[in-house]
């Protein structure tokens, strides 16, 4: 993982390394490292991810051991994990999804298997709630109001709703929009709403019998238009539902559009409104909200300026407003005013080329730098100006990266 605080260092997350801060200013490395003797060093070497608060705190989420958050201040770290004896621990130690709400100074934390769980600086505590709906519903596209469970069946079927891929706030809310009012989660099961005024949650399904329901039951990610249009990413496609603004959807039926029938796994709104999105095995799909008209980019053998592979993971808007695509065979850069892809590929006779061909994760600075996260290769800087890539690996054997965030209030 890499991630740009708000003092321009860098921090890179290991797994099976521990965490490193590093100055690019000035090229000095800081390692942080377990120490079972200091109760106040890194819990463990598997650091997934990090991600900075509003309060200047790193949060570091290890790899099945819960959470470190790091007081730059002290140079403490403090661990955090699940604890059967404590109601208000960690309620799963495996954290797979974050949101941040600086309105009311709140860290929500999606988990593996015990729901979602908040955290909030005064507390020092881990509220959590697990995400209980029935599954009795005679149609998924019509909303189920929390209640628990009645049968080890119905245990077993809904287990995978506490599995949390996805958080996203709601740009709606009534009379009063908070970003944090209303919120949705995708899950392993499906799509939850909750309302955190009336404190509800409620659940949308796939249905084979009902063809307005969830195309399928895993949610990898959902976009939230602020005309009231949600998109739902899952494994079978894109989804669509319109709500009008002053509708509570936890209230009325959602009836679910099958806009894609191919398993999508990243979504990204440009400054225009369109949605680029990561159409997996199909190529990089390009879609207008308002007309649903849909541009497909593929791989073209027989065009060197067509896509570069088919098999897209992730997608980054440029400063520019170019795009960038991470596949499992290289790096394309798009130009929408030319309509073609500029390749970075790993190049064994050039040692300033792309450091592998597998792309994880992006980043771009605003200084003409991208940061590129490489699946065994580490990390690799690409100067824009120059075309040439630094590498940066890790001393004693090869790690991959795959998160790289943005020093700012988001959906992970």
């Amino acid at each position: 993982v890499l991630y740009e605080d708000r003092t321009g260092k860098l921090w890179l997350a290991y797994w099976e390394g521990g965490l490193d801060q590093f100055d690019p200013l000035t090229g000095d490395v800081v390692r942080y490292r377990p120490n079972p003797k200091d109760v106040h060093s890194l819990s463990g070497d598997y650091v997934l991810w990090v991600h900075e608060d509003e309060a200047g705190k790193l949060w570091c989420v290890m790899d099945g051991g819960g959470v470190d958050i790091f007081d730059r201040e002290t140079g403490y770290f403090i661990h955090y994990g699940y604890d059967p004896d404590d109601v208000e621990s960690l309620s799963d130690n495996a954290i797979i999804s974050f949101y941040e709400d600086t309105d009311e100074g709140l860290i929500w934390l999606g988990t593996g298997g015990g729901g979602i769980n908040f955290y909030s600086q005064a507390w020092g505590k881990f509220p959590n709630y697990r995400i209980h709906a029935s599954v009795s519903a005679p149609a998924a596209s019509t909303p189920v109001a929390s209640t628990p469970v009645a049968s080890a069946s119905a245990v077993s079927d809904m287990a995978g709703n506490n599995v949390v891929f996805a958080i996203s706030a709601s740009m709606q809310g009534g009379d009063t929009p908070s970003p944090a009012k209303w919120l949705w989660f995708g899950t392993r099961a499906g799509l939850n709403f909750w309302n955190r005024e009336t404190d509800e949650f409620v659940f949308y399904g796939h249905n084979p019998e009902n063809v307005q329901s969830l195309s399928h039951g895993t949610v990898w990610a959902v976009h939230e238009e602020q005309n009231g249009t949600l998109w739902v990413a899952t494994s079978s496609g894109l989804d669509k539902v319109v709500y009008y603004n002053d509708a509570v959807p936890g209230n009325v039926p959602l009836r679910f559009t099958h806009v894609l029938t191919s398993g999508v796994t990243d979504i990204y709104q440009d400054y225009a409104g369109i949605l680029w999105l990561a159409y997996y095995d199909v190529g990089l799909a390009r879609l207008d909200p308002a007309t649903e008209a849909l541009a497909l980019y593929t791989h073209d053998p027989g065009n060197q300026d067509s896509l570069i592979d088919n098999h897209v993971r992730v997608i980054l808007g440029s400063h520019t407003g170019d795009l960038w695509i991470g596949t499992e065979e290289g790096l394309d850069r798009f130009s929408w005013d030319t309509q073609m892809f500029t390749h970075y590929r790993h190049d064994p006779e050039d040692p300033q080329s792309l450091g592998s061909n597998e792309i994880l994760s992006l980043y771009e600075e605003q200084v003409g730098v991208l940061w590129i996260g490489t699946n065994g290769w580490g990390l690799d800087r690409l100067d824009l100006k120059t075309g040439t890539f630094t590498h940066y690996r890790e001393g004693h054997g090869t790690v991959s990266y795959t998160h790289l965030t943005l020093p700012t209030k988001r959906i992970v």
